[in-house]
């Protein structure tokens, strides 16, 4: 990983307990770990800065992003918005700060575990909203 080194923090602001990839990563082993376990989750569909949410000085970079992600086993989507402040050194990023809404994506989270805890099969209750019949929607279902 070309932009992290041995001495790059990187913390997400969301409570460790709602997701493991949370807290305080230290280094760039700890960060390429955090990266692969939230990719094998969550599918990205888009992160979309853009200019206006955007800015520079000195050694710090923010912006904000539109970030669209798909939890894979459930197939359930997310979007919000998220906070970036990079402090960059040398080209390389010694501290990333990352900003959600907190309540929005523990809220997230809590849904999509009810989904996997849940005896009916993921994407059921999108299916049965799309369908003419609910009756017919849940046999669907439990053929599943």
């Amino acid at each position: 990983m070309a932009y992290f080194n041995e001495l790059s923090v990187w913390e997400i602001a969301v409570n460790t307990r709602a997701h493991p990839a949370a807290g305080l990563a230290c280094g760039e082993t700890q960060i390429e770990e955090r990266l692969l376990r939230f990719m094998n989750e969550f599918e990205f569909i888009s992160l979309q800065p853009t200019h206006l949410d955007f800015y520079s000085e000195d050694d710090l970079v923010g912006m904000r992003c539109r970030i669209r992600l798909r939890e894979r086993e459930t197939g359930e989507p997310y979007g919000s918005v998220v906070h970036y402040l990079f402090r960059i050194e040398g080209g390389v990023i010694i501290r990333l700060d990352e900003g959600h809404d907190t309540g929005r994506f523990q809220a997230y989270l809590g849904y999509v575990h009810s989904l996997k805890t849940s005896s009916v099969p993921a994407n059921c209750e999108r299916r049965a909203k799309a369908t003419r019949s609910p009756i017919s929607t849940l046999l669907d279902c439990l053929d599943a």
